[in-house]
């Protein structure tokens, strides 16, 4: 969970309804599967570390541990 208690899926599924674009968009422009951007947004933990953090790229957004 994030520190405002999202979690990651939550808070990359807002960011992409506020910027209007759709799953199968989201999944192009970071050249994966809409399955990889449903599984994201659903917290799945098969999803790989790199598919993750270039959606997130995308959605302008940053996976930082600390």
């Amino acid at each position: 969970m994030t520190p405002t208690g999202d979690t990651i899926g939550q808070k990359a599924r807002a960011r992409r309804k506020a910027l209007g674009i759709s799953q199968a968009d989201l999944a192009a422009l970071a050249g994966v599967s809409r399955k990889v951007v449903v599984a994201v947004e659903a917290d799945h933990a098969t999803v790989k570390l790199q598919s993750l953090t270039t959606v997130l790229d995308i959605l302008g957004l940053r996976l930082e541990v600390t």
